[in-house]
């Protein structure tokens, strides 16, 4: 991945350089994302909807290549939120997520963006008026009047409700449950003999090489609604087709962990390899 990025940042330079989380079970390098924009003099944007639960920590205010104290970007969102995963804030310039999945509020999004001055340039002489950012304008213009017709209250007032709430040190607890079942998952499925793309996780959800049992991931997302387990099928290296894609995510983990279910990763891992081997000969 940062391999490509990195040879397309030297062809296409200038460009926004945007990392994104959807079915990845693993952490992203952002350092080196964030030195390959620098390479180019491009700008980074990471899209953290999945893990947004997992990111932020009780204070995320960060700054690119400064102390902590700088007010450019601040933050209280899901993994990223709990300190479950890694922050792509000290590294970015913008910041977007979702808030309704590992975050466990409404159906909306939030975007984080940087203020005030840029960090000097290497070799820019001391003393110099320092460039600003300009996202805040652009930004806002996009959003309204642009693309929504107006606030919606209701969806503001509950998004101010998780957001409290991942202050608390439950949503802590709760986002450690969801690692620590997803990975419980992950290994029981390995254990059983099937495969996992990566090999394994270190967020919350599990993603399975189905290839290997000549199943595809939109057959197993059916079987499994029929048996009430809730996956989403996901294409993976190699794929041919989204229609029918060779792997599918286990995304319980979250709903588990709220419920403060620790002991049932074995027998949802049952249940799973049951439906896989429901197929037709």
């Amino acid at each position: 991945m940062c391999f490509c990025v990195h040879m397309c940042s030297l062809t296409l330079t200038r460009l926004m350089r945007a990392s994104h989380r959807s079915a990845y079970p693993r952490e992203w390098d952002y350092a080196r994302f964030r030195a390959i924009a620098d390479k180019c003099g491009a700008m980074l944007m990471m899209d953290m909807a999945h893990i947004s639960g997992a990111c932020v920590a009780p204070s995320c205010a960060s700054s690119l290549h400064q102390p902590d104290t700088s007010p450019h970007i601040h933050c209280t969102t899901g993994l990223v939120a709990a300190g479950e995963a890694a922050s792509p804030f000290p590294y970015c310039e913008i910041v977007t997520t979702t808030t309704h999945k590992s975050l466990r509020g409404p159906r909306a999004g939030m975007i984080f963006f940087r203020r005030g001055a840029k960090p000097a340039k290497a070799g820019a002489a001391p003393g110099g008026t320092a460039e600003q950012y300009d996202f805040e304008g652009p930004i806002n213009a996009a959003v309204f009047p642009a693309l929504q017709g107006g606030p919606h209250n209701h969806q503001i007032g509950a998004l101010a409700v998780a957001l409290r709430s991942v202050a608390s040190p439950s949503f802590k607890a709760y986002a450690a449950r969801v690692r620590a079942n997803a990975a419980a998952l992950g290994a029981e499925l390995t254990r059983r003999g099937y495969k996992l793309v990566t090999g394994g996780t270190d967020n919350h959800l599990v993603l399975w090489d189905l290839r290997p049992l000549e199943l595809t991931g939109s057959k197993m997302e059916k079987v499994c609604d029929a048996a009430h387990i809730t996956l989403n099928k996901n294409a993976v290296f190699g794929d041919a087709s989204a229609l029918a894609p060779g792997a599918c995510g286990s995304v319980l983990a979250p709903a588990h962990g709220t419920r403060k279910y620790a002991d049932l990763t074995r027998h949802l891992a049952t249940h799973q390899a049951a439906c896989a081997s429901a197929r037709r000969p």
